[in-house]
C-alpha cells in the first residue's frame, strides 16, 4: 500500500520571500514585515527559513509550508518498507513508479500488488502497472470529485443472490456489503477489471 502524508515544515509563512534573481543570494533577501493580502506561490516565492519546503495543503484548507512523505507499506507483514520525502507540493502520482522501481531493486523482489488512493491514479501509472503485471487497486484520478458512487460504480451491477458486484467484463468480486445509504465496500483479491484500470 502506498500513501502520501503532508508534514508541516518548521517555517512560518512570513519567511516567504521572492525567489532570488540572478546574482542575488537568498540569505540577503529581507522578508516583508506583513504577509496579509500578499499572494504567495511556489513559483514566485521561497521560504528563507526552509527553502526545501513548499506551500501545500488540501483543497479548501489554508496552505502551509510543508513536506510530503510517500510511504509504502507491506500490509501482510505490517512494516513500512519505503518512506520517501518530497516537497509538500509534489504530486503523488509522479512518484509512484519510481518508488516501485526503488523497492524492487532494494529488496530484490517483484511487486505483485499495490493499493493506493486516487492521487496515484494517473493513466500513465495505471497503464504501467498493467504492463508490469502488477495487480492494482488504485482508482482513476479525476480532478472533479463529483458523486463518487455514480462515477466509480458505472457499469457495475450488484448480484443480490451472490452478494457481490459484477463488473462490465462479467467478473464477480468476492463478498461485498451494500447498505441503503448507497455506501458500499468493494472487496476484490486477485481480480482486476479492465474498467478500473
Amino acid at each position: 500500500m502506498m500513501d502520501g502524508s503532508i508534514i508541516k515544515a518548521d517555517a512560518a509563512l512570513k519567511s516567504m520571500v521572492d525567489r532570488p534573481q540572478e546574482g542575488e543570494k537568498l540569505k540577503d533577501i529581507v522578508p516583508p514585515k506583513y504577509i496579509k493580502d500578499r499572494k504567495l506561490g511556489n513559483k514566485t516565492q521561497i521560504s528563507k527559513t526552509d527553502p526545501d519546503s513548499t506551500l501545500a495543503g488540501k483543497a479548501g484548507e489554508p496552505k502551509k509550508l510543508a513536506f510530503k512523505v510517500h510511504e509504502t507499506i507491506d500490509c501482510e507483514n505490517r512494516i513500512i518498507i519505503d518512506a520517501h520525502v518530497t516537497t509538500g507540493s509534489a504530486v503523488e502520482g509522479h512518484v509512484m513508479l519510481g518508488r516501485i522501481d526503488y523497492i524492487e531493486k532494494a529488496f530484490d523482489l517483484k511487486v505483485e500488488e499495490i493499493t493506493a488512493d486516487r492521487g496515484y491514479g494517473f493513466g500513465v501509472n495505471l497503464q504501467a502497472l498493467q504492463d508490469r503485471e502488477i495487480n492494482s487497486f488504485v482508482p482513476r484520478f479525476q480532478s472533479d470529485n463529483g458523486d463518487r458512487i455514480t462515477r466509480d460504480s458505472a457499469g457495475f451491477a450488484f448480484d443480490k443472490n451472490k452478494d457481490c458486484f459484477i463488473c462490465p467484463e462479467r467478473i464477480g468480486s468476492s463478498k461485498a456489503t451494500f447498505d441503503h445509504s448507497m455506501k458500499y465496500e468493494f472487496i476484490s483479491r486477485g481480480l482486476i477489471s479492465p474498467v478500473l484500470v
